[in-house]
Order: structure tokens, then sequence, then C-alpha cells
């Protein structure tokens, strides 16, 4: 039975080639980057935050940002959400093949989404949602510093149903993230406005007066706590110091 490959491997030769002596590495690399990570395994793993005004952005600018890899893209899984509740209210990310990078936004009344290319299995993305301004497509994705999908939301109607801030989990349902996480933060400007080079893996956010929530998964005693300032501390659900991974 062959070995499989996972985040403690840093070398996989299965030999179990019919011809030749070659045999390529069947490892990731995951395990031997120099960045650390949050690892979510798809079933019920998550980080949740406890309702604060920070989570309410009004009509203003804010971006939502973290560097994502995951592990499948087939069925729908969730980055990020704002709320617990299954309604019009609040927002959420998720990926997945038949949505795509999905930003949803909550209106009360309805919603609006915007949405992207769903991420490749295996890669490292920057994903950040900002809102900077409320005209025509200035709602918009970036993944790796290029807008990838863009929408209009001109109110603040999405503060209805702001009760917390989750992450790798959207409550009502579940839609469990499968994969990686890191360099969590969330901020009341937006951060960037127009293509933009993101700091590489491994380069940490710094906190600054605009940071609401800022996760680095970088303690060396496990998953750490929010280091915006603000003492925005989140509660793990399944997942223990094992699941962060310093290199």
């Amino acid at each position: 039975t062959a070995f499989t490959d996972d985040i403690n491997t840093v070398l996989l030769l299965n030999a179990d080639l019919n011809q030749g002596t070659w045999f390529e590495d069947q490892s990731t690399g995951l395990a031997i980057s120099t960045d650390s990570r949050m690892k979510f395994d798809g079933t019920d793993d998550s980080l949740s935050i406890p309702d604060s005004s920070d989570w309410e952005f009004g009509s203003g600018d804010f971006c939502i940002e973290a560097w994502v890899n995951v592990n499948e893209n087939t069925t729908t899984k969730t980055v990020w959400a704002t709320t617990n509740l299954d309604d019009n209210g609040g927002m959420f990310c998720n990926y997945g093949a038949a949505v795509g990078l999905y930003w949803y936004i909550g209106t009360g009344s309805g919603h609006i989404v915007v949405t992207a290319s769903v991420p490749a299995v295996g890669e490292w993305h920057h994903i950040a949602c900002v809102r900077s301004g409320t005209g025509t497509n200035e709602t918009i994705i970036y993944v790796d510093g290029v807008s990838a999908g863009t929408g209009t939301y001109t109110d603040d109607s999405q503060d209805a149903g702001a009760n917390g801030f989750y992450v790798g989990d959207w409550p009502p349902n579940s839609w469990d993230m499968d994969g990686y996480m890191d360099e969590i933060r969330v901020s009341n400007v937006e951060r960037y406005s127009g293509a933009f080079t993101p700091k590489g893996r491994g380069e940490t956010f710094t906190a600054d007066a605009n940071t609401l929530l800022l996760i680095h998964s970088d303690w060396t005693g496990g998953l750490g706590a929010d280091s915006s300032g603000n003492y925005n501390n989140f509660t793990a659900t399944n997942l223990v110091a094992t699941d962060q991974m310093i290199d």
C-alpha cells in the first residue's frame, strides 16, 4: 500500500512505476515551505469570533483578506463569514465548482453576489474582498493582486445580519473549509485600489489603526490569537495546536 502525501511529508517516492528506475517526488511541497498556516480538514474545523461592531462596516470601505490553499474545489466550502444566520443579512465568501469564488452580501430583502474563478487545488492564493466605494463595480474580489470579479453595492444593509466573524465555516451549512489559511486580516479601509503585488508568503501583515482582526498563525505554541490590538480573540472548534504548522 502506497504512502500518501500530507503536510508533514518532505519527500515521497512511491517507486511504483512498472518501467525503468526513475521515480518522481510525489510530495506537494507544503511541508518544506518556510511559511506557517492553519489546517482545516473539511469536517467542522473553524474559528469563531464574537459579535462586535467591528463586523459592521456601514457604507464605508473595508477589506477582508487571507492567504488560502484548498485541498479540493468541487464542493462548496467557506473561507469566512460575518453571520451565522441563514437569511439575507451579513456576508460570506465561498468557493466551489458550481459557484466559483463567491462573495455574498446580504441586503436584508435580497443579496448581491460578486464572483470569480474557483481557486486551483494545491496552490496558495491571496484573496481579498474589498469595497473601495459605493459606485459602479467598486466592490471587488482581488486574487493575487488582480481584480477577478466586481459588483456594485451602495449601502450598509449587510450590517443587519452581522453577528460575529467565522473562519472556515458559515454555520447554517456544512460548507467547512478543506485546506490551509494564513494571514487573515479584516480592515475598515479598502487596503487595495487597482492591481497590486500582495505581500509574499512568509511576509506578515502589520497591525495599524485600521486593522480590526489579524491572525498570523505563526505562534510556535499553537494557533495564536488576534494580533490587531482589538482583542477579537477566537474560539477554535476541532482545531488544536497541531493544526497550526511552523516549519
